[in-house]
């Protein structure tokens, strides 16, 4: 068995010798490289109708530097200063003043203008035989200058501004006055008393038949409080409200005769005569010397 098979390996082993020999002397070749295959040629998408009608953007233009507009400087305009309290009672002062003196407001100056506290409400200028609510009013005191002439106005926060001469309020005008527009008026006259003015004059009209309104004058119409309900006209034997009363005080003359109405704020003006049903007498309005001490 042995045998056997070494005579069969020797047997494949000259086979193997001989089938060398008939290659003769060929070399085998190196394998090379495998050239890659050239790409595949791409399609490109055909355009959709939207896409061809869109439009190519183009660049935009450069911006071209111009040269920055010089302005001409506006000249600043200053802001008015609002007007105080203190300032309206200035103004107020001096358009009083001006219709009584018939000259112009920017003549007249101011000589003194300031802030106070009045013991009551007669402003520092009490009427003579009036009565005075004794409350602390806070005010103003206006001193304004013609020429050498001064002339003081006391005041409150309200709006009321009156001449003062010799400690007591003048009524009238220190002048005569002119015969204007307003009825013959002249005095000082608050316009928001325009109404009862009228009721005052159609009320003399009535008493006196003969009276025609150009012949009335307008001597006072101002607002003021009465100390009771009497308001400053009281009547014998009437017994009145004792409180404050708002109202007003208009002084007509007619002739050379001086009629004093009397009202309240929110009533008609009613005549104030003596209590002998007589219509009353001239009213003098003239500053009045202070009562003397020693008396």
């Amino acid at each position: 068995m042995l045998r056997y098979d070494l005579g069969r390996g020797v047997g494949v082993l000259a086979l193997a010798l001989m089938t060398i020999s008939c290659g003769g002397g060929e070399r085998l070749a190196a394998p090379t490289a495998a050239t890659p295959a050239p790409p595949a040629a791409t399609i490109a998408p055909r355009p959709t109708n939207t896409e061809m009608a869109r439009p190519t953007a183009q660049p935009a233009p450069a911006a071209t530097a111009t040269a920055p507009s010089v302005l001409a400087p506006q000249p600043v305009q200053p802001t008015p200063r609002p007007l105080t309290e203190l300032d309206q009672a200035v103004r107020a002062a001096q358009a009083d003043l001006a219709q009584r003196l018939g000259i112009a407001a920017q003549s007249i100056q101011v000589a003194e203008a300031t802030e106070v506290e009045w013991p009551n409400l007669a402003l520092g200028c009490p009427e003579p035989g009036m009565m005075y609510g004794q409350v602390i009013v806070p005010g103003f005191r206006v001193v304004l200058k013609v020429g050498s002439q001064q002339y003081d106005y006391h005041g409150d926060r309200k709006g009321t501004m009156k001449l003062c001469q010799n400690g007591q309020p003048v009524a009238g005008p220190t002048q005569a006055p002119d015969r204007g527009a307003a009825g013959g008026g002249g005095g000082t006259v608050d316009p928001k008393l325009a109404d009862q003015v009228a009721l005052a004059k159609a009320d003399l009209q009535g008493r006196l038949k003969t009276l025609k309104e150009e012949d009335i004058r307008v001597l006072m119409a101002v607002e003021m409080t009465w100390n009771d309900g009497s308001l400053g006209c009281p009547e014998p034997g009437m017994m009145y409200t004792q409180a404050l009363v708002p109202g007003y005080r208009i002084v007509l003359e007619s002739g050379g005769v001086q009629y004093d109405y009397h009202g309240a704020k929110t009533g008609k003006p009613r005549l104030c005569q003596p209590s002998t049903g007589r219509l009353r007498g001239p009213i003098d309005l003239s500053p009045q010397p202070p009562p003397d001490p020693s008396k």
